[in-house]
């Protein structure tokens, strides 16, 4: 039998009764178009679909259609027309929104033209598919949803609460309240009547309500 051999050590060469064996032994480089499936230690690999698109630099995006990634460590899942630029903001389920060069660290869940200017950081924004907001604050919580939002459970809030627009109290009485007490007061002014702002102290913080009061029941 013929002598084989390799000179770069490329190709490994095991002498076998009834033949030869060659083995590559090397590291690959370059694009490679493999056709069936593909295993590492008999174990698959999950094959990418074409609506995933990754960027070593700029991120990720995994499914939704013309959205566009740049910047430094973004992510998007199943958005829509958007562009998200910046440093390590994720958009999850959102239409035509955009993360503008110089945000980072925001997070997007639904809404619909939800834009983060340069230089916001660290907030979140979720919304339904009618959500069209700017943020134009760091590190805040934005919460929009046509229908409002339901809190099925006790809520405790260990700083100053400001209500605006036209609050509605249906039950009976307002309970729970301790400290200095309640009071409406009107342009800076402690007003005895029915109208003004309703101002809660609650020990050193003060809930604050102010629009138009309306009271269901006694």
């Amino acid at each position: 039998m013929p002598t084989f051999f390799s000179n770069s050590g490329d190709l490994a060469f095991t002498d076998l009764t009834t033949g030869f064996k060659v083995e590559l032994s090397r590291f690959l480089t370059g694009d490679f178009n493999i056709s069936g499936d593909l295993t590492i230690n008999s174990g698959s690999i999950a094959k990418m679909s074409p609506s995933i698109v990754f960027d070593v630099d700029s991120g990720m995006l995994i499914g939704g259609t013309n959205s566009t990634i740049s910047g430094e460590g973004n992510f998007v899942v199943n958005g829509d027309g958007n562009s998200i630029g910046g440093e390590d903001n994720t958009i999850l389920f959102s239409k035509d929104s955009s993360f503008e060069p110089f945000s980072s660290s925001n997070v997007l869940i639904g809404g619909n033209t939800v834009t983060f200017p340069s230089g916001v950081t660290g907030s979140m924004m979720l919304g339904d598919n009618n959500a069209i907001k700017t943020i134009e604050e760091s590190n805040t919580l934005y919460v929009e949803f046509d229908s409002g939002m339901q809190v099925n459970c006790d809520t405790s809030f260990t700083g100053n609460v400001t209500i605006s627009g036209n609050p509605v109290v249906t039950s009976s009485t307002l309970t729970g309240v301790s400290g200095d007490g309640v009071f409406l007061q009107e342009d800076g002014v402690t007003n005895t009547g029915q109208t003004g702002d309703l101002l809660i102290n609650i020990g050193d913080k003060q809930l604050r309500v102010t629009g138009v009061i309306y009271g269901s029941g006694s």
